[in-house]
């Protein structure tokens, strides 16, 4: 009888709670897999270090102590990193207080401190901002002006405003960092734009949690776990952990079920969660109830064409997991449009991007004999995926 392979010891460690299978699983793979290096290596890989770190000391003396002294050195470096981050954060946090700006924090420093019991669960590296596009202009300068060094794509400095077209944000990916805050600002809501309502509800419904006693803007927990889903498709479900944080949300009994189900047949995107969930429900099994799982149950294209993009064995066995193109989101949502120009849009702004946009964060020379090859190969990738998936 063969013992657990490495992806159901990272699969154990990845859920929020310790079964006592889990349990079981994991004290049994570490018995019969002394290879510590390799083992600290995958939970890096997934995200998954302090969570890791938390289990094993729960069941200590019964794990090698060589590798808990690991785990718990690898967590404290970590964990000091990510207190700089956040002590610098609050004192930010308290500059923007004052200012009227529309933005919110999302993914790793808002599910940290609001979705889990302990900060060093879950390890964040950055912090992630949505920005209003009519509000970016003066964070920006706002943020150079308090001494951030920018990565942002030059004419957002010179004061240009083609890049900062509503039309186009969801191109663009500014960095601004200052000692250990590397922040990274994401232009606008984030989907196709069904109606100027769900413009306006995405801002309205927004909370606040507070870090270090400063008040800090956050989505909705139904908003974040719709970002949280559409993000893990964007990087082709390659971590864990993403999927560790949609489970802490589910969890925290807070999500709206009707509200989540509206926004996501308004946005197109009730496939994308209803494949995340089922995802979920492979992973471990009881993490979402029958219900939920009903009511983002797939239709039989959906599961074709979603299989087709991210196939679920790779996902499932954690090993040769077949990346595909971030934009694919997008173009699964397009399969629910009806209107022309809404695809026109989303093909057009994939396909033909700006081409000084092209040129800067591609690091290509306008006009070259590369920079066309680049367009060349935006058109033929979406084509080239479907060939190679169907092999």
């Amino acid at each position: 009888m063969t013992g657990p392979s490495i992806s159901q010891f990272l699969i154990a460690c990845a859920f929020p709670q310790l079964s006592a299978r889990s349990r079981e699983q994991i004290l049994l793979y570490l018995r019969t897999n002394p290879k510590y290096e390799v083992i600290l290596e995958k939970l890096m890989e997934e995200g998954l270090v302090g969570l890791a770190y938390h289990h094993l000391k729960s069941v200590f003396p019964e794990v090698p102590p060589i590798l808990l002294e690991s785990l718990k050195t690898k967590t404290l470096v970590l964990a000091a990193r990510q207190e700089k981050i956040m002590k610098q954060m609050s004192v930010l946090a308290a500059k923007l207080a004052q200012k009227n700006w529309r933005w919110a924090v999302v993914k790793g420093l808002s599910l940290t401190l609001r979705f889990y019991p302990e900060s060093y669960w879950r390890f964040f590296y950055d912090v992630d901002l949505i920005v209003h596009p009519d509000d970016s202009r003066e964070l920006a300068q706002f943020l150079l002006q308090n001494k951030f060094s920018s990565e942002a794509r030059p004419s957002l400095q010179k004061g240009e405003g083609d890049l900062l077209d509503r039309e186009k944000f969801w191109l663009y990916r500014p960095l601004y960092t200052q000692d250990e805050l590397i922040l990274e600002i994401h232009l606008g809501f984030p989907w196709l734009h069904s109606t100027p309502k769900s413009e306006v509800d995405f801002w309205n419904s927004r909370g606040t949690f507070t870090l270090n006693n400063h008040p800090l803007p956050c989505l909705s927990p139904e908003y974040e776990l719709a970002l949280l889903a559409l993000h893990l498709q964007q990087h082709s479900y390659s971590r864990l952990i993403w999927l560790t944080d949609i489970v802490q949300l589910i969890q925290s009994q807070q999500i709206d079920w009707l509200k989540l189900e509206e926004l996501a047949e308004r946005e197109h995107i009730k496939a994308s969660l209803g494949y995340t969930f089922l995802v979920l429900d492979h992973l471990w099994p009881g993490s979402i109830s029958w219900a939920e799982k009903h009511r983002f149950s797939l239709k039989k294209r959906e599961t074709r064409w979603l299989r087709l993009f991210f196939p679920l064995e790779p996902i499932l066995n954690r090993k040769n997991i077949q990346d595909s193109p971030a934009h694919t989101p997008t173009f699964l949502k397009l399969l629910h449009q009806h209107k022309v120009r809404t695809w026109l849009k989303a093909l057009k702004d994939f396909f033909f991007p700006p081409p000084h946009w092209v040129a800067h964060y591609y690091g290509l020379k306008p006009w070259s004999f590369k920079f066309f090859k680049h367009y060349l190969w935006r058109l033929s990738r979406p084509f080239s995926l479907i060939i190679k998936r169907l092999r």
